[in-house]
């Protein structure tokens, strides 16, 4: 038990060390970086596989993501991280994005559903605002899961768990979840 406790204290400073690292370096840390296993295995109560780590730029922005190959699958965890790009990438990029996504017109086009439209017409909710984490803060349900969009500071975290338990369960495991990526970030 207290090698356990052991390796999961040290797991945490790892990620957070490297999470430092590359801020002091001028670039987004990894999004692998942002939840230990320990913490994944806890909170959703499965066994770390593996971590696929992606990034893309999209838009003026680097967007950071990291699938977490949980066992059973179900339990997986994807979590993006979207940050202006580089050192002297423009903050305001995050939250044009932040307020697109959230606080504009419920149509990209006229006559076309936007993305999050499609996807709650295939089972999802409305995202609905989760206070008392970062800025602001939404959770968007689907049959099989669902996302929570934390918006914090220069940046916004996407944090998307599984299971087979009810909306409430999954909702407190992503905001679980989010707090620990925060302190990261």
């Amino acid at each position: 038990m207290r090698r356990k406790l052991w390796v999961a204290f040290l797991g945490s400073v790892l990620a957070g060390l490297a999470a430092r690292a590359a801020q002091a370096a001028g670039r987004a840390p990894d999004a692998c970086a942002l939840l230990t296993r320990a913490e994944l295995q806890t909170i959703q109560g499965a066994t770390l596989r593996q971590a696929k780590p992606t990034r893309q730029n999209d838009g003026g922005l680097s967007v950071l993501q990291c699938f977490f190959d949980l066992d059973p699958f179900v339990r997986s965890v994807s979590v993006t991280l979207s940050r202006s790009e580089g050192p002297n990438g423009d903050p305001s990029a995050v939250r044009a994005r932040w307020d697109r996504q959230f606080h504009s017109a419920p149509r990209e086009e006229a006559g076309r559903p936007s993305k999050g439209e499609r996807e709650r017409e295939e089972g999802g909710g409305e995202p609905r605002p989760i206070p008392g984490i970062g800025q602001q803060a939404f959770w968007e349900p689907s049959r099989v899961g669902g996302a929570l969009y934390v918006f914090e500071k220069d940046a916004f975290l996407r944090l998307a768990v599984g299971g087979a338990e009810d909306d409430a369960a999954r909702l407190d495991r992503a905001v679980r979840l989010a707090r620990k990526a925060l302190r990261r970030m």
